[in-house]
């Protein structure tokens, strides 16, 4: 797997790098997780929770970085 992926020119080798780039990765740190804590801080039960991300399509994102698509603002904010 990693020899395909490692030198695969298109999206699945770029998203491979990408999460494999670990020096970025730590230098983001929590960074780009804190806005969707602070969406989520305060909200009482999973319902609520549910509620709160079932609508927002950045989730299902990888975000590690992924050079396919620039990682969105949050629309949980």
């Amino acid at each position: 797997m990693r020899a395909l992926l490692s030198d695969d020119p298109g999206d699945a080798g770029a998203l491979y790098r990408a999460c494999l780039d670990t020096a970025a990765i730590d230098s983001a740190g929590a960074a780009p997780l804190r806005p969707y804590l602070r969406a989520v801080t305060g909200l009482q039960g999973k319902d609520a929770l549910v509620e709160a991300v079932a609508p927002c399509p950045s989730l299902a994102r990888f975000p590690c970085g992924s050079p396919l698509e620039p990682f969105p603002p949050s629309p949980l904010r």
